[in-house]
């Protein structure tokens, strides 16, 4: 028995046909992975408590655009440290000082500089910190004779709580003293979220994927 084979049409153009669908099939499922991914990370610094503004610096890019075959994804952040500190649950410990100072609800959200309020960066209209320490508990940096309209705001419109809570106030003829900062050696953070173990589960889903388009188990 002979049995033979011959090839209908250009060789050169079915072979090109075939790269062109295993390129498109690449591309497809590297970018609806790579997107996944990012809504997942994002997902879970949303999740943990960490709000939209951290988990929007979670990116995605898929390169390059003229090679299908050789497509890539990418998920970055742009503020790597601190997701690497939620993911790793790290300690941060006072560096150039005894303590780290963390501002309570009383304290003004911004500082003098237009970041996050510090002790060296508190409003002047707060007047100067007061040194308050205490046998046992962590000691406090309050600000004595801060003046509180009827509807509990300090001067600076930060809110003041009366009720139970984490700020304290104490009334005094001339306004109320507020405890601005607790002051701590160190804070343990816990472990939030697993970002490797998400881009894990990325990486898998792209090969099923990229396996279903092809028509290969």
């Amino acid at each position: 028995m002979r049995i033979s084979a011959a090839i209908s049409g250009d060789l050169r153009e079915i072979m090109r046909a075939e790269l062109k669908a295993v390129g498109n099939a690449a591309r497809s499922a590297v970018t609806e992975s790579t997107d996944a991914v990012k809504q997942d990370w994002r997902g879970d610094v949303r999740s943990a408590g960490l709000g939209n503004k951290l988990a929007n610096t979670i990116r995605a890019k898929v390169y390059p655009n003229d090679s299908p075959l050789r497509t890539a994804g990418l998920v970055w952040t742009k503020a790597p440290k601190i997701l690497d500190a939620h993911e790793r649950g790290v300690t941060i410990r006072a560096t150039g000082g005894k303590y780290l100072a963390i501002p309570t609800d009383a304290a003004p959200k911004k500082g003098t500089d237009g970041k996050r309020v510090t002790p060296r960066t508190m409003p002047s209209s707060f007047g100067e910190l007061r040194f308050v320490p205490r046998r046992g508990k962590p000691p406090l940096l309050v600000a004595d004779n801060v003046r509180v309209s009827g509807a509990g705001r300090v001067r600076g419109g930060t809110q003041v709580s009366r009720s139970k809570g984490r700020v304290r106030v104490r009334q005094s003829r001339s306004g109320v003293a507020a405890v601005m900062f607790i002051l701590v050696p160190q804070v343990k953070l816990k472990k939030k979220f697993d970002l490797k173990a998400i881009s894990e589960k990325g990486a898998n889903r792209m090969y099923q994927k990229l396996s279903s388009r092809l028509g290969v188990d």
